[in-house]
């Protein structure tokens, strides 16, 4: 079942992964919007979703107040760390799939964790 949990996790972190480069070569490639304000909102959208797929995977119990105050905790730290560090990147001249790619290998294994022990647990 743990090893079920995690293959269900990994793949839905890299759909939504897939979906935040879409997102970013959508909106700053093809309709010229400017990066970091794409960057920002393409993780909204994908934070939006991700709490209930989660919760689904971390959770046999439907959501409750409680979760649902961690998992809005646990977005805020990781979207302002994800925003602060494409801001750092981005902005000492680094391409802005390559700064993406960075915060995904620096923020998967950390996510992963703080979700199945702290926000679904």
């Amino acid at each position: 079942m743990k090893q079920k949990k995690l293959t269900l996790y990994i793949i839905q972190s890299l759909l939504s992964y897939v979906f935040i480069f879409l997102f970013i070569y959508f909106s700053v490639d093809f309709l010229k919007f400017d990066t970091f304000y794409s960057y920002v909102s393409g993780y909204g959208l994908n934070y939006l979703a991700t709490f209930f797929i989660q919760n689904l995977i971390f959770s046999q119990q439907k959501a409750s107040p409680t979760k649902a105050l961690r998992f809005i905790l646990h977005v805020f730290i990781f979207y302002v760390l994800n925003v602060f560090s494409f801001w750092i990147l981005i902005h000492n001249d680094l391409n802005h799939y390559i700064a993406i790619f960075i915060n995904i290998v620096a923020f998967f294994p950390l996510r992963f964790l703080s979700s199945k022990y702290i926000v679904f647990k």
